[in-house]
């Protein structure tokens, strides 16, 4: 069996890597495909752009051997309908197929895009997420369903967008995040140097990070990690 691990993850956080590997241990799991959101229906766009959000992708679920990381939805047309996802991994020879997902999203799937085909074309694999759940919808529409043995803690990934809360990221992933100045690293570096540093040494260094994306642009380098760069050079 085939398990369609679709989101957001943006970025992907502990909860995330813990239910992947959970589903991982069933006997009767082939494969995970993390497939990250292209045009999101269900939410505002990302923000974050959908390469650095694959990236955070293969860098979270890397030592999952089951798992593997798609860009499928990159390579379709409009947003990212769950249907379409699945007539094109059938496309490609997918047979076996269960899409995992939330309580939250167990209680409104009849309100998703073709629903009554994607019931007909796999399993519904369903995950809670503070001990909630609601199977009513499920029931209602036929929906061939498994209750998933997995609790998911209350994380979600705007606990990081909105209150930079750390411990909920792997240490890969962050470290990725901070390096590619992403969910506003820089300003927060800003403060931090304004905060320390004289005047005349923090306009040196917004100077300096300047120059650096400049030659970075110029040579072929990571402007964005140059500019990362030359923003902290004096941060000792």
């Amino acid at each position: 069996m085939t398990v369609i691990f679709g989101g957001a993850f943006n970025p992907p956080h502990i909860s995330h890597i813990a239910l992947a590997n959970a589903v991982s241990k069933r006997s009767d799991v082939d494969k995970i495909l993390v497939i990250p959101t292209f045009l999101s229906v269900h939410k505002r766009a990302a923000e974050t752009d959908f390469t650095d959000r694959l990236n955070m992708c293969r860098i979270a679920f890397k030592n999952i051997e089951k798992v593997t990381v798609s860009d499928i939805e990159q390579t379709l047309s409009n947003k990212s309908y769950t249907y379409n996802t699945i007539l094109a991994l059938k496309q490609q020879g997918e047979e076996d197929l269960a899409l995992l997902i939330g309580a939250d999203m167990a209680e409104s799937f009849d309100e998703w895009y073709n629903y009554q085909e994607i019931i007909k074309l796999c399993k519904i694999f369903v995950f809670t997420r503070d001990g909630n759940l609601d199977t009513t919808v499920l029931q209602n529409i036929g929906a061939n369903f498994e209750i998933i043995d997995f609790n998911a803690r209350g994380f979600s990934s705007s606990d990081f967008r909105e209150n930079k809360n750390e411990e909920i990221l792997s240490k890969d992933v962050l470290d990725y995040i901070k390096s590619h100045s992403l969910y506003g690293y820089d300003e927060i570096y800003k403060k931090e140097l304004q905060k320390n540093l004289k005047e005349k040494r923090y306009n040196h260094c917004l100077n300096v990070a300047q120059s650096a994306k400049e030659l970075a642009r110029i040579y072929g380098a990571d402007e964005q990690k140059a500019y990362t760069a030359g923003l902290l050079h004096d941060i000792g």
